[in-house]
């Protein structure tokens, strides 16, 4: 797959970050959950660990999901956007709805930023305020 040149968006780990942990953000499809019905598959780049289950491999497709109910990710209405970032566990047939409590594993959460340079001036002020060790 060729990335398009300028993401989407940035995806920001913000639990347990270090202040240079953030990726760009390709979406490949929007996905219609049982429970939720706006979901995102995403690629990322660089590639990710699993970061709960110690797994060695690099993964680079994640699920989004809004972390703040009531709020939509097709479309983002305002940056940064909270999210639950999630591992797809089944293989995705496009058009077809997931079974949200079969299909997925909750991993993290993360923030999503529509600019590098709004993503930057975050890290920046979470320095200054001494947020990482």
């Amino acid at each position: 797959m060729v990335l398009r040149p300028r993401p989407d968006f940035y995806l920001y780990f913000a639990e347990d970050a270090e202040p240079e942990e953030w990726t760009r953000c390709y979406v490949i499809d929007r996905i219609e959950g049982n429970r939720t019905k706006d979901l995102l598959l995403v690629r990322i780049d660089p590639p990710k660990r699993n970061p709960l289950k110690g797994d060695p491999e690099w993964y680079d497709r994640f699920l989004l999901a809004p972390k703040v109910h009531g709020e939509t990710l097709c479309p983002i209405e305002r940056f940064p956007i909270w999210v639950h970032v999630c591992h797809l566990k089944t293989s995705y047939v496009r058009g077809t709805p997931i079974q949200e409590e079969t299909a997925v594993d909750l991993l993290t959460w993360a923030e999503l930023y529509g600019s590098y340079w709004s993503l930057r001036r975050t890290i920046k002020a979470r320095i200054k305020r001494g947020e990482y060790r």
